[in-house]
């Protein structure tokens, strides 16, 4: 897990030699030599964002939305971006029983990120070559939480970078919150409000206090656990 607090700043870039800091690839060049592969259909119900699906075309999910209306049965509202050079935005709606045929990139290659600014510089953990990679793979929420430090994996589709892959969880410090309501419990549902270390808003469980670290899924900015204390 990767461990972020406010006002800790990752230090790796200042410590880098100048001939890895030159070596610096750009998004668009061809770094892998990998094609993609059929998973099978899925039913609609099960995407999730980061999915790859094949349509045709082949477009990576960016955000699923699902929906039981009163009358009739369940859907599913998803936004996907194309993988070819247009990177159009699709809406496609689908029944939750409906299948769709889910892709998987080529190897994803490890990179750790430096920081995020026009575009997200990471490092490769192999090599230690840095590159600058489109900040618009990731959806809005998903880039809040691509911390300095985290480990993300890159896929690509015919030898361009067309996906990033966020850790399942990210550790992360609360930064404001509420004092516990009396008599709230977590099991009562009684989650509070919070201002974690990146400045997004968090709903966590009420006896968390500010400064505590807990772990965050960094596609959706929910609450998953609280971490343990050393």
């Amino acid at each position: 897990m990767i461990r972020f607090a406010a006002n800790s700043l990752f230090s790796i870039r200042s410590s880098l030699s100048p001939r890895l800091l030159s070596s610096r690839p750009v998004l668009g060049q061809r770094l892998f030599q990998s094609s993609a592969k059929r998973n099978g259909p899925i039913k609609a119900g099960d995407i999730r964002v980061g999915n790859v699906l094949d349509l045709p075309p082949l477009a990576r999910v960016t955000s699923v939305e699902k929906v039981k209306p009163g009358k009739g049965g369940a859907f599913a509202t998803v936004t996907l971006q194309t993988l070819d050079t247009s990177k159009k935005k699709l809406n496609k709606r689908f029944r939750t029983d409906e299948k769709v045929e889910k892709v998987s990139l080529g190897v994803e290659e490890k990179y750790q990120v430096l920081y995020v600014a026009d575009g997200i510089e990471c490092m490769n953990l192999e090599t230690f070559d840095q590159m600058t990679v489109d900040s618009t793979l990731l959806s809005e929420t998903e880039l809040n939480f691509c911390l300095d430090g985290v480990e993300i994996g890159l896929q690509s589709y015919n030898g361009e970078i067309v996906n990033v892959v966020l850790p399942k969880g990210v550790e992360i410090n609360i930064q404001e919150t509420e004092p516990q309501p009396n008599g709230a419990t977590a099991k009562q549902g009684a989650f509070k409000s919070s201002v974690l270390a990146n400045g997004a808003r968090c709903m966590v469980p009420p006896f968390l206090e500010t400064g505590d670290l807990i772990e965050v899924d960094p596609r959706t900015g929910e609450y998953m656990n609280r971490v343990s204390k050393s």
